[in-house]
């Protein structure tokens, strides 16, 4: 079979195929994108620039899906925590 030609037929051609997820759904795979950025070391600003650039489909699909106040709630959030535990991490190494 020819490469620009695929078959339908062919159990082997890869076919990509677009689903609804429930909210609660894209609310954890916002909050899953937000933890992974945020431990990478990304700022606030870094983090919400991905989420609103559309290059980044799945970042950018939770942030049209849920609207950018609740992206801004979930990414500080998250900061917050990598924050805090960045600021624990550095006192614990003070007193050594």
């Amino acid at each position: 079979m020819p490469y620009d030609d695929p078959d339908p037929d062919d159990p082997m051609t890869l076919t990509g195929v677009s689903l609804e997820a429930p909210i609660d759904a894209v609310v954890d795979a916002a909050y899953a994108y937000a933890d992974e950025l945020a431990r990478s070391g990304l700022d606030r600003s870094s983090i919400m620039l991905t989420f609103s650039a559309p290059e980044y489909r799945g970042p950018h699909g939770a942030y049209l899906a849920l609207g950018h106040e609740r992206i801004r709630d979930i990414v500080n959030e998250n900061c917050a925590v990598f924050e805090a535990c960045r600021g624990a991490r550095m006192g614990s190494n003070e007193h050594a």
